[in-house]
C-alpha cells in the first residue's frame, strides 16, 4: 500500500519533517497529499465538464435555430371556424400537445391555397383562440 501512495503522489523529500516529529509529519503530509490530489482532480473535472456543457449547448442551439429558420409563417385570416373548416377537411385535423396539426386539404380551397397552406402546417389559432376546437 506504501508504496501505491508513493508511486500516486511521487517523489518526496520528508527527512527534515520526520526529524522533529514522526508522527505528526506522516499525518501531515498524508492529509496534504489526500487533499491536493482530491482538490486537483475536483478542478480538472470541473474545467472538463465547463468546456463540455458550454460545447453541447451550443451545438444545441445551432441545431434549433437551424431547425426554425426553415420554418416559415403563413398567415390565413378565416371570418369564422366553419369558413376555416370548409377548406380543411375537420376529419384531418390532429390534436398533438396542444397545436393542432393539418393532415389533409380539400381539393378546391381558395383561401389556404393562396396563402400556400399545405399538409403538416400547424395551426396556432382560428379568431384569435386556439382553445376553440
Amino acid at each position: 500500500v506504501l508504496t501505491l501512495f508513493k508511486w500516486m503522489v511521487g517523489d518526496y523529500h520528508m527527512e527534515p519533517l520526520l526529524e522533529k516529529d514522526e508522527a505528526v509529519a506522516v499525518i501531515w503530509f498524508v492529509i496534504f497529499m489526500v487533499s491536493f490530489y482530491f482538490i486537483a482532480t475536483n478542478m480538472f473535472l470541473a474545467t472538463m465538464l465547463s468546456v463540455y456543457c458550454e460545447t453541447v449547448g451550443a451545438e444545441d442551439l445551432e441545431k434549433s435555430q437551424q431547425k426554425y429558420r426553415t420554418r416559415k409563417d403563413v398567415v390565413a385570416h378565416y371570418r369564422d371556424k366553419a369558413l376555416m373548416l370548409d377548406e380543411i377537411k375537420p376529419e384531418s385535423l390532429e390534436l398533438r400537445e396542444g397545436e393542432v396539426v393539418v393532415r389533409d386539404l380539400r381539393s378546391d380551397t381558395k383561401l389556404a391555397s393562396a396563402h400556400g397552406v399545405q399538409k403538416g402546417y400547424i395551426l396556432a389559432k382560428v379568431n384569435g383562440d386556439a382553445k376553440l376546437w
